[in-house]
């Protein structure tokens, strides 16, 4: 019988890689969904979060509107909420769709207005975001366009 041993072969490509929030596969931190990061030590949200100065556009319409949001933590890494979303609509929550886009979730803002759907990206410098959502008020559907900026 012979054995053969190969440890002094093998390279150990994770000895020196210490990963928060996730393992080390081959030498490369794969991170636990709502982490991202190189040792997936950066939330997904935190891209997300601070003031940015937004304007909307609805479809058909050439009017915009401009105002102020603030994008905060919400306790489950992989999603946001903000505050003065549509300038008055109080808090919305987003929830992670990839890496960059996200999709914003259902709301009855009041008796007659129901907020159905919507999703943004960020873009690479993460500086803005763009997207679309859409609403129904007084059984009317309505598309608006939005950016922010940083």
């Amino acid at each position: 019988m012979l054995l053969l041993s190969l440890t002094g072969c093998l390279q150990d490509k994770c000895g020196s890689i210490s990963c928060e929030n996730g393992i080390c596969v081959d030498g490369r931190c794969a991170c636990q969904f709502g982490f991202e990061g190189e040792f997936c030590d950066e939330p997904w949200y935190a891209k997300f979060l601070g003031e940015w100065d937004a304007v909307e556009t609805k479809k058909g319409d050439s009017l915009t509107n401009a105002f102020k949001l603030n994008a905060q933590f919400s306790r489950v890494v992989d999603t946001f909420k903000i505050s003065g979303f549509a300038a008055s609509w109080g808090e919305v929550f987003c929830v992670r769709e990839s890496s960059t886009t996200f999709k914003i979730l259902e709301k009855e803002v009041d008796s007659v207005t129901k907020l159905v759907s919507g999703e943004g990206t960020i873009s690479n410098d993460l500086t803005k975001v763009t997207g679309v959502y859409s609403f129904t008020k007084q059984d009317k559907d309505t598309l608006v366009n939005f950016s922010w900026n940083k």
